[in-house]
Formats: C-alpha cells, structure tokens, sequence
C-alpha cells in the first residue's frame, strides 16, 4: 500500500484550482488552494 493509505496520500499530478481571495490582515490580493468561506478570514503568506 502507498504512504498515506488508500486515500490519504496527496496526488500532485493535475493542476490545483486557486480561488482569490483578500488577505484579512493586510488587504492585498491573493490566492488560496480552497473555496473562500464567507465570514471567516483569510491570510497571506507575507
């Protein structure tokens, strides 16, 4: 069995959706590998 179970293991062979979103702390735009939840914040990596 693969490192990371059946299902567990992450797969790096497709392209990875990024969704924008505006950093909470700073307020620049920026780019996250999720869906943005409305009312909860969002961070950049500076």
């Amino acid at each position: 069995m693969a490192y990371g179970g059946r299902f567990g293991g992450q797969r790096r062979d497709f392209p990875r959706e990024m969704h924008k979103a505006v950093c909470s702390d700073c307020g620049k735009e920026c780019e996250v590998p999720f869906k943005p939840t409305e009312g909860r914040p969002i961070y950049c990596r500076e």
